[in-house]
């Protein structure tokens, strides 16, 4: 009752907000509030062949985000966002601050994403399509850590020869620094870096890595910790042909969980995964005062855990449209239909259907 009563005050005074809106704008730095809300309804058609077709929720509407972000800036050297999740009762408000002495470099500390993968560094409200990729199961995600950045600008305006990215981040395995810490006495400490380049408005590559610390149970009494390393990379294009554009690329990263090397467990090997995706998507400016834009696009992806054992992956096909409405797109409606396709014939291939509506103010 108490979750549904703050979206509603959060729905409420959306209505009433403009986009960015400004509190403050001094010689010393300026505040803004805005805020976003996405609302979903998911329908399973599961296989046949399911036999838990049963437990499989149907017709399901539910609140995916709903958050405040208080973001600003202390004098030209310093940014920062202050971002608040209604939904999540236990978390911290999330807190992510950069300070910028000169215009190549910038070191970012608090809630940050780890930069492993292109796709985890887009924003949840601009992603292509409703879910992230299957890839992104085996991604770090955000964690409380230190993050230095270098950028060599490149010729043309929006370009970049180099833009390299290292961190430091807490694994929130420990008590730490981290918000959920707890399992253990001591905070673990992982490690990113990326590397990327944009030579040309709208062509991006790079490579990225990671190392870090995952745990394991034994009979559920004794905790035990190995190490995970990944790399990978991708690629995306983006060029534009008067009012419509294109978006098409993907990515790909593989890696290893280091079970051999647990104290707790024997007899167990490493495992190794991989995982990819790739997408295309058109886009369409409209420009009316109801429908600025509309976006038709597909991705193909897949994940498997386990490399090393056959026919244990998984894979989908997805379609889907993104609807932008009024020019600020404050509206977006996303409508997409993912095809499961698992590499076992015997494994149910549950489609989904997704329809999303997005508020930003």
């Amino acid at each position: 009752m108490r979750k549904s009563l703050l979206v509603l005050v959060v729905l409420m005074l959306a209505t009433v907000a403009t986009a960015d809106v400004e509190v403050l704008n001094t010689g010393w730095g300026d505040l803004s509030i805005t805020s976003c809300v996405q609302f979903r309804f998911t329908e399973v058609f599961p296989d046949d062949r399911d036999d838990d077709t049963d437990d499989i929720a149907t017709g399901d509407f539910d609140f995916r985000r709903v958050f405040f972000d208080l973001k600003g800036s202390i004098t030209e050297y310093w940014d920062f966002l202050v971002r608040v999740d209604v939904l999540n009762d236990n978390d911290l408000p999330k807190f992510y601050a950069t300070f910028k002495p000169v215009d190549m470099f910038s070191l970012h500390f608090g809630r940050l994403q780890t930069p492993f993968s292109f796709e985890t560094q887009v924003s949840g409200t601009a992603l292509e399509f409703v879910e992230t990729s299957l890839m992104s199961g085996i991604n770090p995600g955000a964690k409380d850590g230190l993050m230095a950045e270098l950028t060599l600008p490149g010729n043309q305006a929006g370009t970049f020869y180099l833009n390299l990215k290292l961190g430091l981040f807490d694994n929130d395995r420990g008590t730490g620094f981290g918000y959920q810490g707890g399992l253990n006495e001591e905070s673990i400490i992982d490690y990113a870096a990326s590397v990327a380049s944009m030579p040309i408005p709208g062509l991006i590559f790079g490579g990225y890595f990671y190392m870090g610390n995952d745990y394991q149970y034994d009979s559920g009494t004794e905790q035990d910790f190995f190490n995970t390393m990944a790399y990978g990379g991708g690629a995306f294009y983006n060029p534009s042909f008067g009012e419509i554009d294109l978006k098409v690329g993907g990515e790909y990263a593989m890696g290893t969980h280091g079970f051999a090397e647990m104290e707790n467990i024997d007899g167990v090997d490493d495992v190794s995964w991989n995982g990819y995706y790739g997408m295309l998507m058109v886009g369409f400016n409209i420009g009316s005062d109801f429908l600025d834009r509309i976006e038709i696009g597909g991705a193909y992806e897949g994940l498997d855990l386990d490399a090393d054992t056959d026919d244990n992956g998984q894979a989908a096909v997805t379609i889907g449209t993104n609807l932008y409405f009024s020019e600020a797109h404050h509206a977006k409606l996303q409508l997409d239909y993912q095809m499961g396709m698992p590499e076992h014939e015997d494994t149910p291939k549950n489609d989904v259907f997704i329809a999303q509506l997005q508020l930003m103010f």
